[in-house]
């Protein structure tokens, strides 16, 4: 029985030794998993902010442009308010080209109602995407939101565009 037991104690001794041991390796193995995905989690930190960067310029630029866009629309409207005044001294030709503007600018607001809205739905799938912690969502909806200010950068800059153009014909024409 004293045997029995030498031999219990021994391999109890032999295990708390060894156990020590398996425990640091463990713990070794679970930091170098930790230290990898704290990287990747630094990494996706580094993208969302690179993608938030972009979507504050995009929207710096959006106002800008949106400025300048009420700007021409004023003055176009005062300068068609000036030929309205004075239709009757108006020739065919800059009648005509009143009546080829209107479609045009038409057009041009149609294609800026488009994506109202568009950033709004993608910011709500955005928090939900937040909420539940799914990165790839995340990253998706911050993507779909700069495609989305892209187009209406894109909308803007044509409609001040044909707007400054209508101007520059209408004075030169009209002057």
């Amino acid at each position: 029985m004293c045997k029995f037991r030498n031999a219990t104690i021994a391999l109890i001794l032999i295990g708390a030794l060894l156990l020590p041991n398996a425990a640091f390796a463990t713990q070794g193995e679970t930091k170098g998993a930790q230290t990898t995905r704290l990287e990747d989690n630094r990494e996706k930190l580094e993208t969302r902010k690179s993608l938030n960067l972009e979507i504050n310029n995009n929207s710096i630029i959006i106002l800008e442009l949106r400025v300048e866009a009420r700007t021409a629309l004023t003055s176009m409207r005062n300068k068609v308010k000036d030929l309205r005044a004075r239709l009757d001294t108006l020739s065919g030709e800059e009648i005509q080209v009143l009546r080829d503007a209107i479609p045009m600018l038409r057009n041009s607001t149609e294609a800026l109602g488009i994506n109202i809205g568009k950033i709004h739905t993608e910011v709500l799938v955005l928090r939900k995407a937040r909420l539940e912690k799914n990165d790839a969502a995340i990253e998706q909806s911050l993507k779909n939101i700069i495609s989305i200010q892209k187009s209406r950068i894109e909308n803007l800059e044509e409609a001040v565009d044909k707007m400054n153009e209508f101007l520059n014909q209408l004075t030169a024409d009209v002057l």
